[in-house]
């Protein structure tokens, strides 16, 4: 049987790939996220008065979205410009024998800005 699942990229923390296609379950995730996006923003209008509690599913929906992207475009960006996957299992080995935690995400503040889209964009 052929590891497939060996030629994606490994940003998990631990020392092996999962074959869960993770990517792909995102992917599919994020197209649901853009079809319900654009019909509603098509379907509201700048004037409308929204219930309180949809108001707050919409920024949860944002923040939430927002603080993956940030994340995930620094370690793109990390694994990109250091040239090798941080988390192979020589490298994690290796931590973990010296006693080592297990690495953390950094804070938003330190994602590349460019690659976030800014919440609050709209039409007009």
């Amino acid at each position: 049987m052929a590891r497939i699942f060996q030629t994606g990229r490994h940003f998990d923390y631990g020392p092996t790939k999962s074959n869960s296609f993770e990517g792909r379950m995102a992917k599919q995730y994020l197209r649901n996220i853009i079809r319900c996006a654009t019909a509603l923003e098509a379907a509201l209008d700048d004037n409308d008065d929204l219930p309180g509690w949809v108001n707050a599913k919409i920024v949860t929906a944002d923040d939430r979205l927002t603080m993956a992207t940030q994340y995930m475009m620094y370690e793109i960006n990390r694994h990109k410009k250091d040239g090798a996957n941080k988390y192979n299992a020589e490298s994690w080995a290796g931590r973990a024998a010296a006693g080592a935690a297990a690495p953390v995400a950094p804070a938003p503040a330190q994602a590349d800005s460019k690659f976030v889209p800014s919440a609050g964009t709209g039409k007009k």
